[in-house]
């Protein structure tokens, strides 16, 4: 059991001792030395809350929108994003509030002010982050999920864990485990996808000085982006601006927020390596089942294969839900990177939201 400790009680002095972060073996932090503890008051100034489990990991998380709701979205980002992304996405807060749902969105482990795990990560670990702060919320009744790019994985964890309780999935840029794409015989890029270009790098090389190199790359481009974020922005990211103004000033500020302002690259380097969040998420996809589904995915996408989010459309409705599917299409017929955000739009102006809400 975790012990909780809601962020307007808990004091520094009351906390246990954190558990020693993972380190590389290096004696320089920019090469991967291992992280201090976290420091809460951040989660707080941020508007936050944190808990502490049973083995001193800080779980950072947000909650937001409709406080009395009954039904509760949990909300995912993707990679190299906190909790606090989601909550602050231009109009998010008003468009939970105008569809009645209270929403939580917690922090991934490695990420922003959320403790690493001392045995290391696997998907279905998130799903026993957040079931510690639904707890600490008070939170019994039914869930909604919603998961982008990364944040697929990690919703599809949540929807195994908690079973009956999820009523509604809202996959966007899905994907699917290395595992079952071998099974499934998928060649090429099908098999092994645009983001899995470091799958042959696993936990153990992670912690070992052979990864100060991408540590310290990580956090030579947090030091850049310090000093200009706009050096993230491509094309995609200034039409995602078009689409809701503001967007950008939240995404450059949650990158360094996932770094803890640059000074770990942790998560950073986690995202990048495929062996570590590709293979063996902890569970069998085939068990899950949800009643209502919505899965969002993009012709061309290198990224997420459409043909990874058709098995998930097929595998649902041979479970008997029922399933809506939003495709976005591709004008230049490329594959090309900049597809994996082309229905991005529609989540940020709540346009998905809303009609997952109403299935």
């Amino acid at each position: 059991m975790s012990k909780i400790v809601p962020a307007n009680e808990a004091m520094v002095r009351d906390l246990k001792p954190q558990p020693k972060m993972p380190s590389n073996g290096c004696c320089l932090g920019c090469c991967g030395k291992a992280s201090g503890p976290v420091d809460v008051s951040k989660i707080v100034s941020d508007g936050g809350k944190f808990l502490q489990t049973s083995d001193g990991r800080i779980v950072e998380y947000f909650v937001y929108g409709a406080e009395a709701a009954e039904r509760t979205l949990v909300q995912i980002a993707g990679s190299m994003a906190t909790g606090w992304f989601c909550m602050s996405l231009p109009g998010m807060d008003a468009r939970l509030k105008s569809l009645n749902l209270k929403a939580v969105s917690v922090t991934l482990a490695g990420h922003g002010y959320t403790s690493w795990q001392p045995n290391n990560f696997r998907v279905c670990d998130y799903a026993k982050d957040v079931e510690a702060v639904l707890a600490a919320e008070g939170i019994t009744g039914p869930l909604l999920l919603e998961g982008s790019s990364y944040g697929c994985a990690l919703a599809l964890a949540c929807a195994r864990h908690f079973g009956e309780r999820v009523t509604h999935l809202h996959v966007h840029t899905a994907y699917i485990p290395y595992e079952l794409r071998i099974e499934l015989g998928m060649q090429g890029g099908d098999l092994k996808t645009e983001d899995d270009a470091c799958l042959d790098k696993d936990t153990a090389w992670v912690d070992s000085c052979g990864s100060c190199c991408l540590h310290c790359c990580c956090t030579s481009l947090l030091c850049l982006l310090r000093c200009n974020p706009a050096l993230l922005d491509d094309a995609e990211d200034k039409a995602l601006e078009t689409a809701a103004p503001g967007y950008l000033e939240v995404f450059h500020r949650d990158v360094l927020r996932c770094s803890r302002g640059g000074s770990t690259a942790w998560g950073l380097v986690h995202n990048f390596v495929g062996g570590v969040i590709t293979k063996n998420w902890g569970f069998d996809l085939k068990t899950v089942s949800v009643p209502k589904v919505m899965i969002s995915y993009n012709e061309g996408d290198p990224k997420c294969p459409p043909a990874h989010a058709q098995w998930l459309i097929e595998h649902f409705r041979s479970q008997g839900s029922s399933v809506v599917v939003n495709v976005g299409d591709n004008p230049s017929g490329k594959i090309q990177s900049s597809q994996h955000g082309r229905q991005m739009p529609k989540m940020l102006n709540g346009e998905f939201l809303e009609a997952l809400v109403t299935m």
